[in-house]
């Protein structure tokens, strides 16, 4: 399991220019940049922390249960792993933890709508709270997604974080084993197809089950993507000629549609 930030990496930071980007990209995404960069980087202060972040559509309060949760807010508000424009339509989130992920996404527009996949008991409650007043702009469901169905075994460890099934490319300690219902992806996104027609984002954060999920894609499903985001390297293009792949040092990999060859 990740640890909080050590004290001296604090000390050091004035002398890294990285470190000033994301002081300003900090101004730009929270109300009150200094605390939270304070609380980031010393993992101070109490919790919950109620921040506010700043988006598209305004002003967006959320209360955060524990240093981990201001982690992934930092994460995908002020680092921006998850990059989108202000006109994403449907997004598919695996791995949708409290609804972070999910409210950088709606909070791009009024009309974005994020299909959230979600098994760990500990984050679900929080994650149906935190996503409430989008109504049926966001879509809760409480089943892990992985490149086979079934019933399989979930880490249920009690950040809510690190969480996933115990697999191979699994590495958190083991602390709480629990059964919990998997939809292959397949089917997942033929369900949010038929709906939706087509998907702009499908993000993955799912504790070392993301490469093979993306490779167990239909070659016809993925006709109907735009972009995937997931967090893993990815040491080998996926779908050359398909999709542009790119790497971040974040460990983000992010795979954008080909524009079709012109006629």
């Amino acid at each position: 399991m990740a640890l909080p930030r050590a004290p001296w990496r604090f000390f050091l930071a004035p002398f890294r220019a990285a470190n000033y980007r994301t002081v300003a990209n900090a101004a730009r995404a929270f109300e009150h940049p200094a605390s939270v960069l304070y609380r980031y980087t010393t993992n101070g202060g109490s919790y919950p922390y109620d921040i506010t972040l700043k988006t598209p559509t305004g002003p967006l309060k959320v209360s955060l249960p524990s240093y981990h949760d201001l982690r992934t807010a930092n994460e995908i508000f002020n680092r921006k792993d998850y990059a989108a424009g202000e006109n994403v339509g449907v997004v598919v989130d695996l791995g949708a933890n409290i609804g972070i992920s999910a409210l950088y996404f709606l909070s791009r527009n009024s009309t974005s709508r994020v299909y959230c996949y979600e098994p760990a008991p500990v984050n679900i409650d929080r994650l149906k709270q935190n996503l409430a007043a989008y109504g049926d702009r966001a879509i809760i469901d409480a089943r892990a997604v992985s490149d086979k169905s079934g019933t399989f075994e979930f880490n249920a460890e009690p950040v809510g974080r690190y969480g996933g099934l115990l697999t191979e490319g699994y590495t958190e300690p083991i602390v709480n084993v629990i059964e919990v219902e998997v939809i292959d992806i397949n089917s997942a996104l033929e369900s949010i197809l038929a709906r939706e027609g087509h998907i702009n984002v499908v993000k993955i954060d799912t504790e070392g089950t993301e490469i093979p999920i993306v490779k167990a894609i239909r070659p016809d499903l993925l006709e109907q993507i735009d972009e995937i985001l997931m967090e893993a390297t990815v040491p080998e293009p996926l779908f050359p000629g398909r999709f542009s792949q790119t790497g971040h040092t974040s460990g983000i990999c992010r795979l954008h549609r080909l524009a079709p060859p012109s006629l």
